[in-house]
């Protein structure tokens, strides 16, 4: 569905880079891992602009954080831009770049 081998997102959990909303103690058993929608959407969106744009991990991090800590009634009204491979987040509570 957001195009990442089970692989990446075990390694991007493990890294701290991009956790599912809910993860059983033993997360080695299956189905241990649940992703909310909004999990999925920043999933995708991060996959995209990593391959689709090139945008650098270090960078990509900081947009996750960013995504992570957006409101929920903010993520209809907020766009996503890239500049010279940096993405610029544009809505009402951080208003223009």
């Amino acid at each position: 569905m957001v195009g990442l081998t089970k692989g990446r997102l075990r390694y991007w959990a493990r890294t701290d880079f991009f956790k599912p909303s809910f993860v059983e103690e033993d997360g080695r058993l299956p189905y241990s891992r649940f992703y909310s929608f909004k999990d999925v959407v920043a999933l995708r969106t991060l996959e995209m602009l990593r391959v689709q744009n090139g945008i650098s991990l270090p960078h990509l991090r900081q947009v996750a954080d960013r995504l992570a800590r957006l409101k929920d009634e903010l993520w209809t009204s907020t766009t996503l831009f890239m500049l010279n491979k940096k993405v610029i987040f544009v809505n009402p509570e951080f208003g223009n770049p």
